[in-house]
């Protein structure tokens, strides 16, 4: 028997105010490149967005229903978006529309109202936050154990849905969120274009904020400077919560004063080059729903130097690429650094390529999501 072809309703509820829908699909690219990759493997994909105004359009094979809604951008956890629910059961009904792929466990009422309005579809929920909120346990249990499953980007973010009896282990599945289209280039070519100059090249690119924790990584390059004087750090950043106190550290530091570059934000099409002319890229986080700066930065190849945390240790494969080291941990951090600039870079990094390639690329993330579709619908046919 011939099997249905998977229609996937990519369901979101987050928004932002912008001129009109499509410049709102510009800010969020990675929607974009998901959908299209789906297509790319022979799925019909419908993306369905709550805005403050309806439009419709197709591009690139993907259906985008934006969705006229009245309750706020950001939704509380109580807020049920039913108006929203039922003009997306409409086109269901009339469409070949055959799996919910929901989004974030935390609107648990507006995906539970959905998910009653179509009890016959089979469904999933992709947490993005890494964390759970203990807040909400009781929304949680009530509404969420009957779901077709939930993914996580990786493993040991599911831990505690599994230990408050929210889920079962075989509910959870694990794919990492999203992917990055940048390409590996010449790091002489690169720097020629950014300036950048070093030997070697660390490339922070993550907020200033105490969940990054910049003190930890400022304060292990400035001992690591003793080993590796002529070593540069180079830190782009939009969010700028610590940026005062951060450059106080730099400017009280002589050595970190001469090797700190602090950028501030840039442009997406300018990260390009100068993920490309970073030898090492280099995280702090305590927490991460999955790491997209990490993610761009193995596409080009940019060795890693990250925190052991579960995104962390999925994307490195515990530690077959780069290395991880234990968080605000700054010793561990230099002796870390040490390590692995003793290896022969250009080897490093073609691993870092290649690993990318094989399991967080658009078409190795999507494969993995395809296979969870089917099993998943497999399972709700055989009930």
């Amino acid at each position: 028997m011939k099997q249905t072809k998977l229609h996937i309703a990519y369901v979101l509820y987050v928004y932002d105010s912008f001129v009109n829908a499509r410049a709102m699909l510009d800010a969020f690219f990675t929607t974009v490149d998901w959908a299209e990759e789906m297509v790319r493997q022979d799925m019909e994909v419908s993306v369905f967005y709550r805005f403050d105004k309806n439009e419709q359009f197709v591009v690139n094979g993907v259906s985008y229903y934006f969705i006229k809604d009245n309750l706020p951008r950001r939704l509380k956890v109580w807020q049920n978006a039913k108006a929203y629910s039922h003009k997306i059961t409409e086109i269901i009904q009339a469409t070949t529309i055959n799996f919910l792929h929901l989004h974030n466990p935390n609107n648990v009422i507006s995906n539970h109202y959905l998910r009653r309005l179509n009890p016959d579809l089979p469904n999933i929920i992709q947490d993005h936050s890494g964390v759970y909120n203990s807040k909400y346990r009781w929304l949680h249990q009530r509404y969420l154990k009957d779901i077709g499953g939930i993914v996580f980007a990786a493993k040991g973010q599911e831990l505690a849905y599994v230990s408050n009896k929210i889920v079962t282990q075989d509910q959870c599945h694990f794919v990492m969120e999203n992917s990055s289209k940048f390409k590996y280039r010449d790091r002489v070519t690169a720097r020629k274009k950014t300036k950048i100059t070093g030997n070697p090249v660390f490339l922070w690119i993550g907020n200033l904020n105490k969940n990054k924790d910049p003190f930890a990584v400022l304060n292990a390059f400035e001992q690591f400077l003793d080993y590796k004087p002529d070593a540069t750090l180079y830190m782009i950043y939009r969010y700028n919560d610590l940026e005062h106190e951060v450059k106080l550290k730099i400017e009280k530091t002589a050595q970190l004063c001469k090797s700190v570059f602090l950028l501030g934000s840039k442009e997406r099409a300018e990260l390009d080059f100068f993920y490309n002319s970073a030898d090492y890229f280099v995280s702090g986080s305590h927490k991460e729903g999955s790491g997209y700066a990490m993610i761009e930065a193995m596409s080009c190849g940019v060795i890693p130097i990250v925190t052991d945390i579960p995104s962390f240790q999925s994307l490195t494969q515990n530690g077959r690429i780069g290395r991880l080291w234990e968080v605000g941990n700054r010793n561990d951090l230099v002796t870390k650094m040490l390590e692995i600039v003793e290896l022969p870079i250009e080897h490093e990094s073609v691993k870092t390529l290649t690993l990318f390639n094989e399991r967080f690329s658009f078409k190795a993330i999507i494969l993995q999501m395809k296979s969870i579709y089917q099993n998943v619908s497999s399972q709700k046919r055989g009930k």
